[in-house]
């Protein structure tokens, strides 16, 4: 065999490998995103037939989270979080608050908000029409942010408001607070 029919078999299979390993990438980070039996997951049987690419990827960008799940209310959120048994973050604030409006329309919609907003029980509470709510938790600047378990008893909390990054930071802390104590 010579150099030059040597170098196309070797370029051929290289070829191939590449297109399989990609493949198989593709695949497993596919099945982690979609495949974890939350609403929307492929079931495991699908997982064995062979899958375009352009179709996973799709299903992919279709299964992640476009905006965050507000409760209803705080009631709604506490009982959500005893179903669940995550803990609930509530972002006390009022329509006439600056920094409160600032994080509606910068930070939550911001994508790795929306994503960390997952490992919690999301819910607003205004403290013009919950003043209870306001006094109970003692709230004394807006916008405030607590963490609380399903019971109500808060274990984290940030105020002001803050940025992407900040309110990232802080539902780290949180989260990490909430499974040391669980």
């Amino acid at each position: 065999m010579n150099t030059r029919n040597f170098i196309k078999r070797a370029s051929a299979l290289g070829t191939i490998g590449a297109i399989v390993l990609g493949g198989l990438i593709i695949g497993t980070a596919v099945f982690m995103v979609i495949g974890t039996g939350g609403a929307g997951a492929i079931p495991t049987t699908a997982l064995s037939a062979p899958v375009a690419p352009e179709v996973t990827a799709q299903t992919a960008v279709v299964a992640a989270p476009t905006s965050i799940d507000w409760q209803p209310s705080f009631e709604a959120a506490l009982a959500q979080s005893r179903a669940s048994g995550k803990p609930v973050m509530v972002d006390f604030k009022a329509k006439w608050c600056g920094p409160c409006r600032m994080m509606d329309e910068q930070t939550y919609p911001n994508a790795k908000v929306i994503a960390a907003s997952q490992d919690f029980v999301m819910v607003k509470v205004d403290v013009d029409e919950r003043p209870d709510l306001e006094q109970r938790y003692s709230i004394r600047s807006l916008p405030t942010m607590e963490w609380m378990r399903a019971d109500g008893k808060p274990f984290a909390s940030a105020v002001g408001g803050l940025p992407p990054d900040a309110l990232l930071y802080a539902m780290r802390v949180a989260n990490n607070r909430a499974q040391k104590s669980s």
